[in-house]
């Protein structure tokens, strides 16, 4: 079974764990030595005689079939956003908004009313969830509002744009009083801004604050967080998906998903 180097080689195809290999695979045997396996002889069976009969098997050749099988699955297996990559879980953002939570309330002045204002639709539960921990924190619950941007966005009346309006509530004076609008992700900015113009015509406060959980680059306006849970990068054609239990299904996660993939929300 030993092979001249030289010697013509033959094309017939074997199988092995599943795996197609032609009869001419070469098996080095040491130095200037090469094993040819003959026409449909199984690897396993294959023996170089100049070593009393030892089997001689290709290097790797069960662990390489099994990555290629392995690979080949995970060429097949479609991408969702469940597979995608995990950023952030429900332990992470819990601590997260702790965290804000604090650091709101360090900031506060004395004698001036605090209200966290959630920009619907992920906003709104974050803001919900922060003054329950200012609660814990404080012993007082600040004020809570909620802004729609539907009627303020800079693409209202385009062809594309499907409006859908939610409430916009705001049981309290605005004048004097230190707004916090909250929303789970910060990109142009084009959002804050729409919130803002919103809450102007309500009143006007003693300042305006913004918190996100996420803050990602791409701003194109002039806008800037007060409070962030976290900075992350995200290509061009990547989303920052944040879910929430109170609105999606399943834990509070983070993921970064491409466009096409993104859940509805």
């Amino acid at each position: 079974m030993l092979a001249d180097q030289g010697a013509p080689e033959r094309s017939d195809r074997i199988t092995h764990g599943g795996l197609d290999f032609r009869s001419n695979f070469h098996v080095d045997a040491g130095p200037g030595r090469h094993l040819r396996l003959p026409a449909g002889e199984h690897p396993d069976h294959a023996f170089d005689s100049a070593s009393s009969g030892s089997v001689v098997m290709p290097r790797d050749v069960d662990n390489r079939g099994a990555d290629q099988r392995r690979s080949a699955s995970r060429v097949n297996e479609p991408t969702t956003p469940r597979n995608m990559p995990l950023v952030l879980g429900y332990r992470e953002i819990a601590r997260m908004i702790s965290r804000l939570a604090l650091e709101i309330a360090d900031g506060r002045h004395r004698d001036e009313p605090l209200a966290l204002v959630g920009i619907h639709t992920r906003g709104v539960p974050l803001a919900r969830r922060l003054a329950a921990e200012i609660e814990k924190h404080e012993g007082a619950m600040p004020l809570f509002g909620t802004v729609d941007i539907t009627l303020y966005r800079d693409d209202f009346g385009s062809p594309r744009f499907d409006p859908e309006v939610r409430e916009t509530e705001l049981s309290f004076p605005l004048a004097g009083t230190r707004v916090v609008l909250v929303d789970d992700v910060l990109y142009t900015g084009r959002t804050v801004r729409a919130a803002i113009d919103n809450l102007l015509d309500f009143g006007r406060p003693s300042r305006i604050e913004l918190l996100v959980l996420i803050e990602r680059p791409g701003r194109e306006l002039p806008i800037a967080s007060t409070y962030v849970g976290k900075k992350m990068e995200a290509r061009g054609d990547e989303d920052v998906q944040v879910r929430l239990s109170e609105i999606d299904s399943g834990e509070d996660e983070v993921r970064i998903v491409r466009r096409e993939d993104k859940v509805p929300s």
